[in-house]
């Protein structure tokens, strides 16, 4: 269950990783054009704008991919106490009958002890 469990975080780990990436790579990319000269100051407004659009369109993105991920992190929280609740149930229920077969067995030793 823990090989399980950490190779469902480490997805998530690498959709942050690869998130972040972009991030940076668009930022580097924004950076750069931001460098070239406009003499036209409604060419440039009209840069600005369509900059700022894109970089709120990408903000979104990355909401929507957060929630993403932290609604998929809730839900294999909710998968891991279901299994470690299982497996108590199921140690348990061993436990019982394990008791129950060493009973029988010095059952069987005191009877044969007897003869």
């Amino acid at each position: 269950m823990a090989t399980w469990l950490s190779g469902s975080l480490g997805s998530v780990s690498h959709g942050l990783s690869s998130i972040s990436g972009q991030i940076s790579s668009f930022t580097k990319e924004v950076l750069k054009e931001s460098t070239e000269e406009v003499d036209d100051h409604q060419t440039e407004l009209r840069l600005a704008n369509g900059k700022v659009k894109e970089l709120e369109f990408a903000a979104e993105a990355q909401k929507r991919e957060w929630d993403r991920i932290r609604g998929e992190n809730s839900e294999l929280r909710e998968q891991v106490e279901a299994a470690e609740l299982q497996i108590s149930s199921i140690s348990r229920q061993y436990r019982e009958v394990l008791q129950t077969k060493e009973n029988e067995v010095s059952e069987l030793k005191h009877q044969l002890h007897e003869l």
